[in-house]
């Protein structure tokens, strides 16, 4: 055996070495993560909600997110009468399922203790219509649909070019719509990731603030807005945010008076 040859092997064996590690780390870390949120739901049940968000939110930190973590934080500010962080961790675990029911059931309890009732603007029905829509599956599920659908144009081109055949005509219909669905699902995904990413809204959590007319303490209050509210965010100025109700009211906030849904 040349030297060549040895240097390969003690590389692979580096090399399989590594991922064995990093296999076993990965294990370890989900174990360590979900021993974590086992903690935080045993304080939860006792009664002891301080030290079961404090766990839940340290799993957060970790990196790790789901709907169920947010469901689990969002009854903990709920029962500590928190409502405005209740509807907040309800709202980040609607980002990831948009129908689930426990969410959408809790979240309307907690919008029950609210103090603001703003009558909301309707929203175009070709728009709902098409956010529900792409809110159907998961970014990662249309990523894949569209990859299935590029996978099947991809196919029927090889088949039209290689062989003679009696269904060309189908064949050749086949791929158009097959690439047309294949873009249709890329640019779903886009935008169902979208929706978790944007940071478009966010949640009122102090008791009440003025909103300004204008991104300093000295403008005008234009309305007053109270905890767990609703806000679109159209801009950041500084340590202020340009936020918008849903009865299309205008106004400024300090950064320190809401949440963001992300």
């Amino acid at each position: 055996m040349n030297w060549s040859n040895k240097l390969n092997i003690k590389t692979m064996k580096k090399v399989f070495l590594i991922y064995i590690y990093i296999i076993l780390s990965s294990i370890l870390y989900a174990s360590k993560l979900d021993s974590l949120f086992q903690q935080a739901n045993t304080f939860y049940a006792k009664g002891d909600y301080q030290k079961a968000i404090k766990l839940y939110d340290s799993i957060i930190k970790k990196g790790y997110v789901s709907p169920y973590l947010y469901y689990n934080l969002g009854n903990a500010y709920y029962k500590l009468g928190k409502f405005g962080y209740a509807i907040l961790n309800y709202e980040k675990g609607l980002l990831y399922t948009p129908y689930d029911e426990n969410l959408r059931y809790n979240l309307e309890l907690a919008k029950a203790h609210t103090i603001d009732k703003i009558e909301e603007i309707p929203e175009f029905f070709l728009k709902k219509w098409y956010r529900s829509f792409v809110n159907l599956v998961p970014s990662n599920t249309w990523a894949i649909i569209s990859l299935s659908f590029f996978i099947l144009f991809i196919t029927c081109i090889i088949f039209l070019i290689t062989y003679e055949t009696k269904i060309k005509t189908l064949l050749f219909n086949i791929a158009i719509l097959s690439i047309i669905f294949s873009i249709i699902s890329f640019i779903n995904a886009g935008k169902r990731k979208n929706f978790i990413t944007a940071k478009k809204y966010a949640i009122i959590v102090v008791p009440s603030v003025n909103v300004k007319s204008t991104p300093n303490e000295y403008g005008n209050d234009v309305f007053i807005l109270h905890e767990g509210t609703k806000v679109e965010i159209i801009e950041s100025i500084g340590n202020w945010k340009n936020i918008k109700i849903s009865d299309g009211n205008e106004g400024y906030l300090p950064l320190n008076t809401i949440e963001i849904i992300e």
